[in-house]
């Protein structure tokens, strides 16, 4: 599938066009189709999210709801609610964050969007890897991986792979966290999406830091 622009592009050069996109849209006297209004948002709020400006994301992602609602546009709302949930746990509101993917699983559902169901599978993962339930991660994860393989999906197989490198490094399995990282890693590195790669070798070097630390453990154990 092709790549989004936040996966290979510039993010500071996609904010500033989008932002001057909805401004001079807000400006204009003739109205823009609300699906292209829409689309722009929830462009601009991913972006937004992924340069870890959460208040902006939220009010965006806040507003592509109340546009893709009374369109009835499923992919949309997924879309939304993701963000809504990921600006959440990013600033640790786990208890917040649950309820948007659990609605971004619902959503993609009734678009019957195969993609954004492995998306949402990831994502309800996270909140789970941070209290702990690794097992219950796992289990989503795994979902994940079968769905997006089910839709030829690439990109989002190699997601699930680093959030399952994740999950293993978090349950102090780093020889496991680091396999699953380069699994990752390859299917990146074949799409060109250099901000997944940058994660990858990112785990990839916790993991042997990980390793490392057991070693000198075990050593002074002895």
């Amino acid at each position: 599938p092709a790549l989004l622009p936040e996966q290979r592009g510039s993010l500071a050069e996609g904010v500033l066009h989008l932002d001057r996109l909805l401004a001079c849209d807000d400006l204009q006297e003739r109205v823009t189709a609300p699906q292209i209004r829409a689309a722009a948002v929830l462009a601009a709020c991913t972006l937004a999210c992924f340069q870890g400006d959460y208040p902006r994301a939220a009010e965006l992602a806040r507003h592509g709801i109340e546009l893709c609602a009374p369109l009835g546009d499923h992919v949309g709302l997924a879309r939304a609610h993701r963000f809504l949930g990921e600006t959440a746990l990013e600033v640790g509101d786990h208890a917040t964050a649950e309820p948007q993917f659990e609605r971004q699983l619902a959503e993609a559902s009734l678009a019957a969007d195969v993609p954004g169901q492995a998306d949402a599978y990831n994502m309800l993962a996270q909140p789970a890897r941070y209290r702990g339930q690794f097992g219950r991660a796992q289990q989503l994860l795994w979902r994940s991986v079968k769905l997006a393989r089910a839709a030829d999906d690439p990109l989002r197989v190699g997601v699930a792979m680093s959030s399952l490198g994740e999950v293993a490094r978090d349950a102090g399995r780093p020889a496991q966290a680091r396999r699953l990282y380069r699994a990752a890693l390859r299917r990146h590195a074949a799409l060109g999406n250099k901000r997944h790669m940058a994660y990858e070798l990112e785990g990839l070097a916790a993991a042997a830091a990980d390793r490392k630390s057991t070693r000198l453990n075990s050593s002074h154990i002895t």
